[in-house]
């Protein structure tokens, strides 16, 4: 487990003309382990950015987990979910990965994103996919 925490002064680049705000950002992670072969990796970031007046620039949270799944010790999935609060947004991310040798994987997964979540809706509504495959081989010359 561990944190970061940081306060003081930073710079709003996101604007036409940036600025020079007051701030703070904060972090929080863990790694659990309740079974050998499995790894769950959640994550909490914060950050905020007022104008030297004290009004808001920008204020929000990421919420991140990774799950790791050893199947075997050629078969691996790993699952990435994350909410990110600024833009409202929901991703999920599969990947499995076959190792055929030390030299040679085999990689499928997808991504699949959900923008604009309504909170006065109970359904999630789909704004963009996508999937993909790929085959590495070390070749030697």
């Amino acid at each position: 487990m561990g944190f970061w925490w940081a306060h003081g002064r930073f710079i709003a680049r996101n604007l036409a003309d940036p600025v020079l705000g007051r701030g703070a950002d904060f972090q929080a992670w863990a790694t659990i382990k309740p079974m050998q072969r499995l790894i769950i990796q959640p994550e909490y970031s914060y950050s905020k950015l007022n104008y030297p007046d004290g009004r808001n620039i920008f204020r929000g949270y990421i919420l991140r987990t990774r799950v790791n799944y050893q199947f075997t010790r050629e078969l691996f999935l790993r699952l990435i979910t994350q909410y990110n609060d600024f833009s409202r947004g929901f991703n999920v991310e599969p990947l499995l990965s076959y190792k055929l040798n030390a030299f040679t994987i085999f990689y499928i997964g997808s991504t699949h994103q959900y923008l604009d979540l309504d909170p006065n809706r109970n359904d999630l509504t789909q704004t963009s996919r996508q999937f993909f495959m790929k085959f590495q081989y070390l070749v030697r010359i």
